[in-house]
């Protein structure tokens, strides 16, 4: 995480009152907005998959394989994938500070 990216997420954990909570709630909080990314990437991709690769991306699922192995096939297929991270990332943050209505530096 760069400077910028670390003072973005030091505001937001400010501007939802988090800076005063235990670091356990922190964490709680983080955790659950990369669940919100991870999903976010996964919707992405497998909106872009042809129907063969969904199927398949549908078998992995339903055996509940740790996240490791899910980003690994689509890794696969998605050479680019830390870029569509980024992007969405990116896109997530944008939300947060809309939906807060933080200036972003």
């Amino acid at each position: 995480m760069n400077d910028i990216q670390s003072i973005q997420v030091t505001k937001l954990i400010e501007t939802l009152g988090l800076d005063t909570e235990p670091d356990a709630e922190r964490i709680a909080f983080l955790t659950r907005v990369g669940k919100l990314l991870f999903d976010s990437v996964l919707l992405r991709v497998v909106a872009e998959m042809d129907e063969e690769q969904v199927i398949e991306m549908q078998k992995r699922l339903d055996k509940n394989l740790p996240q490791e192995e899910l980003l690994a096939y689509i890794q696969e297929i998605r050479p680019d994938l830390e870029t569509v991270f980024e992007e969405e990332a990116l896109e997530l943050r944008n939300q947060f500070f809309s939906l807060f209505n933080i200036k972003k530096d």
